[in-house]
């Protein structure tokens, strides 16, 4: 073990901020995960506090802390280590081909029915999604936020509050999302 990772820190943010700045940005969240738990033993890391803190150095609350050059390197690290689009595009090909070819079944000639067909898919996936993100959003309502995490507006209620995941390319869940004001949600 070198100094670094013997290095006793008071808190996780202490361990990550110092991680980010002596690799100028590059950060291996690998690499990461594991000097935080080497560190605090009992904490329950997982890569959505990562890209929480992430994002709150490139954008958000702590942006001011860092350099523009480590929030660069910070964003194109957050690229590279998304999930294989390849993979996801190959099912999500396959599963629109065999949709196509259902609805085009289902249609046969009448380009208005497969017109109304298509839409009625798009719109029930889109509810799919819906769904899922009004208990989430009440559930950090409930547990607490009430104002815009990023420009601390207060809110009156959870009507035109907006709920925004930290990092895009991952799904709604509570370690990923925010609850922003309609001006912060569209900037």
């Amino acid at each position: 073990m070198d100094d670094k990772q013997s290095t006793c820190y008071r808190t996780i943010k202490d361990l990550v901020f110092e991680f980010v700045s002596t690799h100028d940005g590059c950060v291996d969240p690998e690499e990461l995960r594991e000097r935080v738990l080497a560190c605090f033993p009992g904490s329950a890391w997982k890569d959505s506090h990562w890209r929480w803190y992430r994002y709150q150095i490139c954008t958000g609350k702590y942006a001011d802390e860092f350099p523009e050059r480590v929030k660069q390197r910070l964003s194109e690290t957050n690229r590279r280590h998304t999930q294989p689009r390849g993979l996801v595009k190959k099912h999500g090909d396959r599963i629109l081909r065999q949709a196509r070819e259902l609805i085009a079944e289902a249609a046969g000639r009448d380009v208005v029915l497969r017109f109304k067909i298509n839409r009625w898919v798009y719109s029930r996936l889109q509810q799919d999604e819906i769904q899922k993100k009004k208990p989430l959003k009440r559930s950090l309502w409930d547990a607490g936020v009430r104002a815009c995490q990023r420009c601390g507006k207060p809110f009156a209620s959870l009507r035109g509050v907006h709920l925004h995941r930290v990092d895009a390319s991952e799904d709604y869940y509570d370690g990923n999302c925010q609850l922003l004001c309609s001006i912060c949600h569209d900037s």
